[in-house]
């Protein structure tokens, strides 16, 4: 694929940079990663924890339903990470089985919680001034099969005491 923005550019060019410039490397692609924790970038939440955060405030939820994405649940990437330590240079893409869309994930958790007040917005409406590839899902083609990621909702909830 050709890079989408200045992002992805950068991200292109530093795999070539491993590619050529190192006798054994491992790049690990990763997307829509939700764990107990959350991310310190995103104030110590993920899509799934601002998605119960929501419900709990009893907030109306309006996520983009057509970008097509995959997710990963932490646990899961973690323990396969350890499977290619010992394998090859090469580039991993690590993520829970089945792609989706943000709305999917934000609906399946709305589904668990008995909580609808969640809406369908588009990209175009939900972002103004950044333009977002469409696609960002990955395909696992090197590593054994992850559990499909609505497993993977349902194990991090219950991790967290949400179920």
């Amino acid at each position: 694929r050709t890079p989408f923005n200045l992002y992805g550019v950068m991200k292109h060019a530093i795999e070539q940079m491993l590619e050529n410039d190192c006798n054994k490397w491992m790049n690990i692609r990763v997307c829509g990663l939700f764990g107990k924790h959350g991310s310190r970038a995103k104030n110590d939440s993920n899509f799934p924890l601002m998605i119960l955060d929501k419900i709990k405030n009893k907030e109306e939820i309006k996520v983009v339903d057509d970008q097509i994405i995959t997710v990963g649940y932490c646990k899961d990437i973690a323990h396969n990470i350890i499977t290619i330590l010992n394998v090859g240079s090469g580039h991993y893409h690590m993520m829970n089985e089945g792609i989706l869309t943000w709305y999917d994930l934000a609906s399946f958790i709305c589904n668990i919680k008995g909580y609808n007040n969640i809406s369908k917005v588009s990209s175009a409406e939900f972002y103004s001034d950044f333009k977002r590839a469409q696609t960002t899902a990955l395909e696992n083609k090197r590593l054994p099969k992850f559990p499909d990621w609505r497993d993977a909702i349902v194990r991090f909830m219950k991790e967290i005491g949400e179920i």
